[in-house]
Parts: structure tokens; C-alpha cells; sequence
């Protein structure tokens, strides 16, 4: 089967109702679940990568978190506890993840970098077809472990001056793993990839073996597919922010990057002060939204409100005001970003 979304805030409700629709039901490792097999969903424009969906309580800062996280080439526990706390479960030793992205992609078995083998294969050849980056190993991965890497390979094409991207998953839980992790942590990579080789991002499109649903989110899901007001915040002119970093710059910022992470989560009081050195959008609004996680629970209304208007108005601020707004439902009536106003406006006309 083959399904078609603009972006993932169509695709996650579309994909539950297909799933408690037409999905067989099938007990896996002692788990009730509704599967669809061999499905195929394509993203339009996997650049829309926060999640608006009413009801699904997503958390844009882990995601955010997480995403650099797997570029930086890491799988250590302790750091992205702070943003993941459930990240221990699916870890062998509770230090790493044993499967982790991040070391596949970036150092795999300690002699191949496939972000950069990708890149030069693309600019050497862009027709060619041979981009392609592995993540099951099966010298490690046919074993008894928590963590079995989902996402297997990623294939890469340049057709028509867009880089199209392709991801084959073994199992794919369309609640948490597609939904709240894959589409936004692989959109960064393609967005990555594609300014490195001079191309556009094209579409993203995701192949899982296993395409479910558990059954502790059977009543969820069509309760937050009956929420879903068929609008995004990117309807309303809201920007993406572009991620832009250069190749060569891309280790050393991310270096610098984390730093500052550590400085912002360890006093969220005081303000950002070397925000100037990055030039990338993406990074250096991250910082800000990450540092509100960090403080928002010592501020009043009133404060966060002030806080929230120093943020650049893009999906990024219009993520953060989604989740603040779940306990501070006044924040919504009181944002200053007009075109972010506009949509929750809509949101509650609908």
C-alpha cells in the first residue's frame, strides 16, 4: 500500500486511521498490535517536520535533542536522558544505545563515515544510484538485546535537481518511532545532505516491513484522529528554519553546539550569550527553545509570555508554544507572532 501527505501533521492522523481501519491484528513478543504490512508513506515536504496534532502530545524539545544528537555520530545514554528519560530502557548497559544511528552513520565499525561516502558519491555522480547508508549490521544485530535498530537503510537519489530520499524500516510504530522520531530526526539528515551536494530537498519516503499500532494506543489514536483540524502552522506562511551548516564546519559546530547545551540546561536563568557564533537558523534557535524547557517551570505566564516573544517566529517557536500550551492554555491567546496567532486562532474555530 501506498500512502501520500503533504507532511507529517497529515500523515501521522492518516496513518493511525489506516492502521484501525485495515490493519490485522497480531500478538508480537507478547504484545497485542494492528499491522499493516509492506506499507509505503511519502512525505512531500519532509521540511514541515514539527508535528501539530491535538491530542498526540509529542515533545518538540527531545526531538530537536535527539536529531543532533544522531548527527553529532553519539549513542550515549546520559546525555540524551535529559531530553529522552525513557532513553535507559532501550539500552543493553544503561550507558549506550548498543544500535545506536548515530555511530552507523558517523563511524561505522570505526572506519567509514556515510554522511561524507554519501555526499562525495553525490557530487562525483548525481544520477547515481549506488547512495546508499546501512544501519542493520548482521555481525551485531541478529542477537538478544533492547536495542535492534528499526530503521535499516537510507537511500538517496538526485532526480530532476531534488534529492529524494528513501528509508526501508523493519518495524515501525506509527504513534512513537514514525510519527515521533523518524520523520523529524531523518529530515534534518536529508536537509543536511541536500545543501552538500547544491540540490533541493525532494521527498521522503518511508518502506516499513511492519507498520502498527500497540494496543495501549488503540483508543488514542482515533481519539486524536477526531481531534486533527486538517491545518498546519506551515498553511499560514510559517517558515521552516533552514539548517545550512557547511561539510567541513559541520564537527566542529556541533562541538560548540553542545557546549552551550550544557551551559543553558545547567542555568536556564541567565541569557544565551554565545548564540552570535552560530550562523546557522536552526542551531541557534534550538538553544533558545531548548533553554525555555529548562526555565519554564520557575516562570509565571506573564514571564514565559515575554520569554517566548524574544524567539524568531517559525515552526520551531510555533512547536514550543504548542507544548507550553497544554498546561498554560492563556499562553495561546497571548502570542505576539501574528501569523503564529493565526493558527491556533483557526485551530479553535475548527
Amino acid at each position: 500500500m501506498s500512502s501520500i501527505y503533504r507532511n507529517i501533521s497529515f500523515a501521522a492522523p492518516g496513518s493511525f486511521a489506516e492502521i484501525m481501519e485495515t490493519g490485522d491484528e497480531i500478538v508480537v513478543r507478547g504484545q497485542l498490535t494492528r499491522e499493516i504490512c509492506n506499507q509505503v508513506t511519502v512525505l512531500e515536504r519532509p521540511l514541515e517536520r514539527f508535528l501539530f496534532l491535538p491530542g498526540r502530545l509529542n515533545d518538540c524539545f527531545a526531538q530537536i535533542a535527539e536529531s543532533i544528537w544522531i548527527v553529532a555520530g553519539r549513542n550515549d545514554v546520559a546525555w540524551l536522558s535529559h531530553y529522552l528519560p525513557r532513553a535507559p530502557d532501550f539500552s543493553d548497559d544503561g550507558k549506550t544505545w548498543r544500535a545506536g544511528y548515530g555511530p552507523r552513520l558517523r563511524n561505522w565499525r570505526g572506519r567509514s563515515d556515510q554522511l561524507d561516502e554519501v555526499r562525495k558519491l553525490l557530487l562525483n555522480d548525481p544520477s547515481t544510484r549506488r547512495a546508499v547508508m546501512s544501519i542493520f549490521d548482521p555481525e551485531l544485530d541478529y542477537a538478544a538485546s533492547l536495542d535492534i535498530p528499526c530503521n535499516n537503510w537510507i537511500g538517496w537519489l538526485i532526480r530532476d535537481g531534488r534529492l529524494n530520499m528513501s528509508i526501508a524500516i523493519r518495524s515501525n510504530d506509527a504513534m512513537w518511532g514514525f510519527s515521533g522520531a523518524n520523520a523529524f530526526e531523518w529530515s534534518v539528515l536529508h536537509e543536511l545532505l541536500a545543501g552538500w551536494t547544491n540540490t533541493r530537498v525532494g521527498t521522503a519516503t518511508f518502506f516499513a516491513a511492519s507498520f502498527h499500532l500497540y494496543e495501549r494506543h488503540f483508543k488514542m489514536a482515533p481519539d486524536i484522529v477526531s481531534k486533527f483540524h486538517g491545518i498546519s502552522p506551515y498553511d499560514f506562511g510559517i517558515r521552516s528554519l533552514p539548517l545550512s551548516v557547511m561539510w567541513a564546519d559541520l564537527d566542529s559546530v556541533l562541538q560548540k553546539w553542545f557546549a552551550v547545551e550544557e551551559q543553558v540546561r545547567s542555568d536556564p536563568r541567565s541569557q544565551i550569550s554565545d548564540l552570535d557564533q552560530f550562523d546557522d537558523e536552526f542551531l541557534r534557535e534550538a538553544l533558545k527553545v531548548l533553554r525555555l524547557k529548562w526555565l519554564e517551570p520557575r516562570l509565571t505566564d506573564a514571564e514565559l509570555a515575554t520569554e517566548m516573544t524574544r524567539l524568531e517566529e517559525s515552526d520551531m517557536a510555533a512547536a514550543a508554544y504548542q507544548h507550553f500550551g497544554r498546561r498554560r492554555q492563556d499562553l495561546l491567546r497571548k502570542i505576539e507572532h501574528p501569523k503564529i496567532a493565526s493558527f491556533f486562532r483557526a485551530c479553535e474555530d475548527r
